[in-house]
């Protein structure tokens, strides 16, 4: 129940459970223990609540989690058959009954009940959005919700049951959450699904010890990070003549773009941003439309009808499907010239268009744009700004005009700190700026400046009340508040296997053999096929993941180079981004393996770097030096500094002239590498002075005063 409730194959709890030193509990044994063959021992009970941060007392614990179910009357069959199964499985189902029709006024008799519950299910379907009574009880659980992550006690509360075909969301607040879907037909895959909800409700209940407490209290705002320099970039371009009108804002899942839109949208349309009239659009099936959005447009454009005109049509209101697309783009060049007033479009989730439609609606809405220009209003203009997680189709001059991009990263630390003093002040806790700067480093290393997990760590931090905040770096924080966001986001489905790619029937599979993927490779900065190819021979786990995908090394990759967590494509090489790697890197390699994991990536980048020629040799050769750094920080080696710098001298020595360039010419372009390399810096900073030696040693190997 627990595996399937965080998403992991049989293999990955055989390989946790083991890398946890527990010994050996293989894939076959655990099928048995899951189908009743046989009886888990008590060792076993130990060492599988230590792999899910939890103690053998929470697994065996006879009063399992109280558990309240929400659903409406016409779905009550399936009500009780949930909570039998909950009941059967040692959860404690609650309920405050059912009225005698759910058109009543809504009661506030479950109140109470959610306040002691650990977790609430909405059995999801058009009978429980329609349900007053339903509605009431979710905003009451979502209230929880909001409580406990702000106390930071819990990393979820609502779970969703989807019992029907996906009804529409609307506003019901329930789009956040990711849906497990209840099979209408039983058998094993009902049960799968509703192990899956058991796993996640245990998981998340227990995690952080979460013990039910009305009396818990929402704290003040801690909303003090800002995106405020990327906005006014855009917003300076937009409202400049000579500024970019059309933008791309690109990162991987759960960076912010969706919130960078949206606060776009809102001080774009404020009389001192220029008063644009805003429109957004998101693609993604379970977002609801704008309120004041032309809804029928925007419902074809999230439903899959994602032809560029159903976009446009999104954008300007809704027309007769009868019209021709010429027509239909000169009435709304022609509507903007009436109004006098500048549009400002904004397309969300714009991944989820094909590389063919992104050419046709950036030329749609390129001809908007040169009619409402040639028209000689200077106050009506049209702006566009997509957000997506991939590039495809979105470069390039043509279809005019010319995207400017904007590369969304985590927030720095310089973010971060005003954050924390932000939060200082409203706590009434005293810091000094020395001991807010170390704060600020520390949560903008720990949580990669990722928003979501900063804010956690921003309310956990007031939780705490800033005690012994260095406990931000140890694997309970990773495990309740970093190790969901790369289950839900970074591993998710749509971030690594998109709706296009992959064979259905094989999913599962391909989902997994790019996990392993990612697995043997983030502990590399960039990657090749040769990197993949080299695993495929070396990793035993990472080859059978393959073969049970039906996939070689070459389809790996071909999916690796499809997935949104690859930086846009600059070099032959790819890269996975960096807060992405980073994170994943810490997720896949337990503290104890990680110099390990450095020590063979050192290794096998300077057998590549080896079979290069010109400034691919001297980016391997960088690469192999700062694996090395890694190694040595991480196993403390107290004679870093003299060590790492004669493998550079070695490395530098070995540099190979070409044709096109020489010794010379390479040897200064490793150093601007490492120059223009805040990583690699960082590694390194620890050890005075060894930078500027590395430097010195990488340009002239011969150098004797180093």
């Amino acid at each position: 129940m627990l595996r399937l409730g965080v998403g992991w194959s049989a293999e990955r709890l055989s390989q946790e459970y083991e890398a946890g030193g527990a010994g050996e509990l293989t894939r076959t044994t655990i099928a048995k223990i899951e189908r009743d063959i046989r009886h888990i021992k008590a060792g076993e009970v130990d060492g599988v609540a230590r792999v899910f941060g939890l103690t053998a007392d929470d697994l065996l614990d006879l009063e399992g989690p109280k558990v309240f179910l929400s659903y409406a009357e016409q779905d009550a069959g399936i009500g009780q058959e949930v909570a039998a199964w909950l009941d059967d499985h040692g959860f404690q189902p609650l309920s405050p009954g059912l009225p005698a029709a759910d058109d009543q006024e809504p009661s506030s008799a479950g109140a109470p009940l959610i306040d002691v519950a650990q977790a609430f299910v909405a059995l999801l379907s058009p009978n429980f959005l329609t349900s007053p009574r339903c509605r009431r009880e979710l905003d009451l659980a979502l209230r929880r919700e909001r409580q406990l992550l702000a106390a930071d006690l819990a990393t979820h509360f609502v779970y969703v049951l989807q019992v029907t075909a996906k009804p529409e969301l609307d506003d019901s607040g329930l789009s956040a959450h990711s849906p497990i879907v209840l099979p209408a037909a039983s058998g094993r895959s009902r049960d799968v699904a509703l192990n899956k909800l058991g796993g996640s409700i245990l998981s998340g209940s227990r995690a952080l010890d979460v013990r039910a407490d009305p009396a818990i209290r929402v704290p003040a705002s801690a909303e003090f990070l800002d995106r405020g320099e990327e906005l006014e970039r855009v917003l300076y371009a937009l409202n400049n003549s000579s500024g970019a009108s059309f933008w791309l804002v690109i990162s991987p899942p759960g960076i912010g773009k969706s919130w960078l839109l949206r606060q776009l949208k809102n001080k774009a349309a404020e009389p001192a941003s220029g008063g644009w009239m805003t429109s957004i659009v998101d693609l993604r099936p379970d977002e609801p439309a704008e309120p004041d959005g032309p809804a029928e447009a925007a419902r074809g454009a999230r439903d899959g009808q994602q032809d560029a005109m159903t976009v446009v049509m999104s954008f300007f209101g809704d027309q007769p499907q009868s019209a021709e697309p010429e027509d239909y783009i000169r009435r709304a060049a022609q509507k903007i010239i009436r109004d006098g007033k500048s549009r400002l479009c904004l397309l969300d989730s714009a991944e989820l268009l094909p590389a063919s439609t992104v050419r046709q609606l950036r030329q749609h809405l390129g001809t908007i744009y040169r009619l409402v220009q040639d028209s000689g209003r200077e106050d009506a203009r049209l702006a566009f700004v997509a957000a997506s997680r991939r590039d495809e189709g979105w470069r390039g001059i043509m279809p005019s005009p010319e995207l400017s991009f904007l590369r969304l990263a985590g927030f720095g630390p310089g973010v971060v700190r005003g954050a924390l003093e932000g939060l200082a002040r409203d706590s009434t806790v005293v810091r000094s700026p020395a001991e807010l700067r170390k704060d600020a480093e520390l949560l903008q290393r720990v949580t990669e400046g990722v928003p979501k997990l900063v804010q956690q760590g921003l309310h956990w931090i007031r939780a705490e009340q800033w005690l012994d905040i260095e406990r931000l770096d140890k694997p309970q924080f990773f495990a309740a508040a970093i190790a969901p966001y790369i289950q839900d986001h970074l591993l998710a489905h749509d971030s690594l296997l998109p709706a296009e790619d992959g064979q259905p029937a094989k999913a599962t599979e391909q989902l997994r053999a790019l996990e392993e993927g990612l697995r043997v490779l983030v502990p590399y900065r960039f990657i090749t096929l040769s990197h993949v190819n080299h695993h495929v021979k070396t990793d035993r786990s990472f080859r059978d993941a393959l073969e049970e995908a039906g996939w070689r090394g070459e389809d790996l990759w071909q999916a690796i180079a499809r997935t949104a967590l690859l930086l846009p494509l600059a070099e032959l090489w790819r890269e996975i981004h960096p807060a992405v790697r980073r994170l994943l890197y810490r997720s896949f390699y337990p503290e104890g393996e990680r110099a390990a994991a450095h020590a063979s990536a050192a290794d096998f980048t300077r057998f590549w770097a080896d079979q290069l020629r010109d400034t691919e040799q001297v980016a391997g050769m960088v690469e192999s030096i700062w694996h090395e750094a890694v190694k040595l920080r991480l196993t403390r080696d107290t004679a870093m500094g003299e060590k790492l710098v004669r493998y550079a001298r070695t490395l530098s020595g070995g540099v190979r002239p070409s044709t096109a360039y020489g010794t010379d010419d390479l040897r200064n372009y490793a150093v601007q590498r490492m120059r223009n390399d805040d990583e690699f810096q960082r590694e390194v900073a620890d050890v005075e002075g060894l930078f500027d030696k590395l430097i010195r040693v990488v340009a002239d190997p011969e150098a004797q005063d180093v």
